[in-house]
């Protein structure tokens, strides 16, 4: 008995067949109720595939401007060979974003809840490629090269730089005029651009600002990944009031007198996000040297920070973190304090520990720990013990461990943390999981 016979039974004998016998032809998804279609456009991967819907029949025209997620993944300048071709290209992609976004906030319009644009360079696959996971282990290489020479594709590439500035400044002012609850930009661009447009030769004009914008009170999501050549003045005024989720990835931060970590940390802290619960802060380039960056979180319970480089001295106060993971950690001084800590990832720039390792109130409540050290001492390099010493205090302060990963780096010389190691489940008696691995 096949599902059309189960059907007909279970039905009513006075009712009428709705369909004919061919059902093949018939429109079944136009028969939809409108959540249900609305919920089908919104998961379309562009807002233009949304709009093109409505040629379907008239059941599905306008249906696009009730969308509440809108998404935009394009690649604008795929057949855009020379700067002036790839500019306009570019600004005819903004254009055709902000046009969107503003006639759904005309009247009639329901608001757009949330807001994703994504812009690549380079092969279609990009757009397909999900963001890289951190780096627990970041190796130290010294090369000596020839100095950058600037070419015609670095010119085309500092030509566009004003109209990717342009395009993000009106993205970001639009997301938060319209009152969207989830924002994301992410701009993937040429690998290792900010190394010749992010310096500070690069012309005042062309950063993007959050000074002076509208504070966007329904805000709750937001995510700025900027290729790392664009960068980004931060606000010491503008408010985020309903903010949870904060991510900020490949940036370069735009300050004056090496202010740049001063400003990040007001701008995470519960001054600036009150209600903030996640942040993630990867590939941060603040350029000039920075004394100290502060952050003080009192809601903040998941932290990730990878690549948040040229800070002497990082001080946390997060009384209700509960999950932190730090990569690549460079500081010379590094205090935390968070009493409710319950898992911890962290590796060191290798033979670049903290001088100084503070931690406040101990971490009683940890249960998983994830740590670097080195297997062996490496001959006649002191840095490397300083770095395992401070691997086995942050162990030792983790005195209810149940979980245990280590990654240890293969050394040249005699056996200096397995030593320890091998004793962790005898001084933590509660420990039920204890993963080793060699990296060499």
């Amino acid at each position: 008995m096949d599902s059309s016979t189960v059907v007909e039974e279970a039905a009513p004998r006075s009712a009428k067949p709705t369909t004919p016998s061919d059902a093949g032809d018939v429109d079944l998804i136009s028969g939809l109720n409108d959540d249900v279609l609305l919920r089908v456009l919104s998961l379309l991967p562009d807002a233009s595939d949304a709009v093109r819907t409505g040629a379907l029949s008239r059941r599905w025209r306008g249906l696009w401007s009730r969308v509440p997620a809108l998404r935009f993944a394009s690649r604008p300048g795929a057949g855009a060979t020379t700067g002036g071709e790839q500019r306009a290209a570019l600004e005819r992609y903004a254009a055709f974003v902000d046009g969107f976004v503003s006639r759904r906030a005309q009247p009639g319009c329901a608001a757009i809840e949330s807001l994703s644009i994504v812009y690549a360079t380079g092969s279609s696959d990009v757009l397909e490629k999900p963001p890289p996971p951190p780096v627990f282990v970041a190796r130290v290489i010294f090369a000596i090269g020839r100095p950058h020479e600037t070419n015609d594709r670095d010119t085309q590439r500092r030509q566009l730089m004003p109209t990717y500035v342009h395009a993000v400044q009106g993205w970001i002012q639009n997301a938060f005029l319209h009152g969207v609850k989830s924002f994301s930009v992410d701009l993937r661009l040429p690998p290792n651009s900010w190394r010749q447009h992010g310096g500070d030769h690069d012309d005042d004009e062309n950063v993007v600002l959050l000074e002076g914008l509208h504070s966007p009170a329904r805000l709750e999501t937001l995510r700025l990944a900027l290729g790392g050549a664009i960068r980004l003045r931060l606000p010491s005024t503008v408010k985020f009031a309903s903010l949870a989720h904060l991510s900020l990835e490949r940036i370069t931060i735009a300050a004056d007198r090496g202010d740049g970590a001063r400003l990040l940390g007001h701008l995470v802290s519960s001054a600036t996000c009150l209600h903030l619960q996640k942040l993630c802060m990867r590939n941060i380039n603040l350029h000039a040297f920075s004394e100290e960056m502060r952050l003080e979180a009192a809601m903040l319970s998941e932290l990730c920070m990878e690549g948040v480089k040229t800070v002497m001295s990082l001080k946390l106060w997060t009384p209700k973190l509960r999950v932190l993971h730090m990569y690549t950690c460079s500081h010379m001084m590094l205090m935390i304090s968070a009493p409710k800590l319950e898992e911890l990832v962290i590796s060191f720039q290798q033979g670049y520990p903290p001088r100084c390792l503070e931690i406040q109130g101990g971490l009683l409540c940890v249960r998983s720990l994830k740590i670097c050290p080195w297997s062996h001492r490496p001959c006649a390099i002191n840095l490397y013990e300083d770095e395992n010493d401070t691997n086995i205090s942050v162990l030792k302060h983790c005195g209810l461990l149940t979980c245990l990963d280590v990654t240890l780096l293969r050394g040249q010389n005699v056996s200096f943390a397995a030593s320890y190691l091998g004793t962790c489940q005898i001084k933590y008696p509660m420990m039920t999981s204890f993963k080793e691995y060699l990296l060499s």
